[in-house]
């Protein structure tokens, strides 16, 4: 073993790089539902000024946000399913 800066040891052996799958697409609000469009404005201002971290947030907030009568696009209400 090589000792680096700092105190930082290396073991001789490379760790494989993280293998990472395709990325999901973006949810679809539901219909006529005020808040999902609010989160899909939002959302694409965060992408035009290049806030990937914040884009990444609100499509957590869209996908667990209830679903409403009549649409697929949100995620079921009931969290137990």
């Amino acid at each position: 073993m090589e000792p680096l800066r700092r105190g930082v040891v290396v073991s001789g052996s490379l760790t494989p790089p993280v293998q990472l799958g395709e990325p999901r697409p973006d949810p679809k609000p539901a219909a006529e539902c005020d808040i999902c469009q609010a989160l899909v404005n939002e959302r694409q201002l965060a992408e035009a000024r290049g806030d990937k971290s914040k884009v990444v947030d609100l499509n957590i907030e869209l996908r667990n946000h209830p679903k409403h009568e009549g649409s697929d696009d949100c995620r079921s209400g009931d969290r137990g399913a």
